[in-house]
């Protein structure tokens, strides 16, 4: 499965030493979204 480019800096940005959530943010635009929601979809990117 080829990862998105938004989904390649998300992985980069973990493992540079980021959390799920800062990665999250680095990657996607999270201007709009509650913290919790931030959490939910970062941790269900790393599930895929």
């Amino acid at each position: 499965m080829a990862l998105t480019p938004k989904q390649e800096k998300f992985v980069d940005c973990v493992i540079s030493g980021m959390t799920y959530s800062e990665a999250y943010r680095a990657a996607y635009n999270c201007a709009r979204m509650k913290p919790e929601t931030i959490n939910n979809k970062a941790y269900g990117l790393m599930q895929v």
